[in-house]
């Protein structure tokens, strides 16, 4: 009974090192979606607005 249980628990741990990996994996994965593509769309909208001094899709002479 005892063996069972050490066996029990040696699974257990490895299911959750494996749980804990996934999460790593995932949350690395949208850290990289984030950095590709949303802080180029941060960075090209601030730019537009430096430049300009207009916020994007805004009217000149009727701003809003």
């Amino acid at each position: 009974m005892v063996e069972i249980a050490q066996v029990l628990v040696v699974i257990g741990l490895i299911l959750g090192a494996i749980s804990i990996g996934k999460d790593v994996q995932r949350n690395a994965e949208y850290t990289k979606i984030k950095q590709k593509f949303v802080d180029q769309w941060v960075s090209a909208y601030n730019n537009y607005y430096l430049r300009t001094g207009v916020v994007l899709a805004d009217s000149q002479t009727q701003p809003a």
